[in-house]
Formats: structure tokens, C-alpha cells, sequence
């Protein structure tokens, strides 16, 4: 009695397909942790500009609120 080795045709197309979709999948997994991690340093950089531009006229203001050590006339 011979065994038959021999792997179907369709099989071995299923699972090619198969690794080819797992494959796509987990490159769209990578490339959405990268674009969320972009997003994050993006957003940080934004906070960290808008705080500036809050901070600053407070601080131009604080300055011309304080003597400048010049006689005043």
C-alpha cells in the first residue's frame, strides 16, 4: 500500500493565500502603530507651542510691568 504525499494543488493555493493575507494584516498593524506614534509626537509638539504661546505675552507683559532701572521723566 502506497501513501500518498502528495499535497493537494487548492491546499497548498489556500494556504499561500492565507500567509499572504496574514502578512497584509500585520503590515497594516505596523503601519498604523507608526502613524499613531507620529500622531503622538505631533500632538505633544502642539501642546508644548500652544503653552508657549500662552506663556509668552504673560511674560512680555510681566516684563513691561517691572522698572527698567532708568529714570522716568
Amino acid at each position: 500500500m502506497a501513501l500518498n504525499l502528495r499535497v493537494p494543488r487548492d491546499e497548498i493555493v489556500a494556504q499561500s493565500e492565507a500567509k499572504d493575507n496574514v502578512r497584509i494584516v500585520l503590515t497594516i498593524i505596523f503601519v498604523l502603530i507608526i502613524i499613531a506614534a507620529i500622531n503622538a509626537v505631533l500632538w505633544e509638539r502642539l501642546r508644548e507651542a500652544q503653552q508657549r504661546r500662552r506663556r509668552q505675552p504673560a511674560q512680555e507683559e510681566h516684563e513691561l510691568q517691572q522698572p527698567t532701572g532708568e529714570p522716568q521723566s
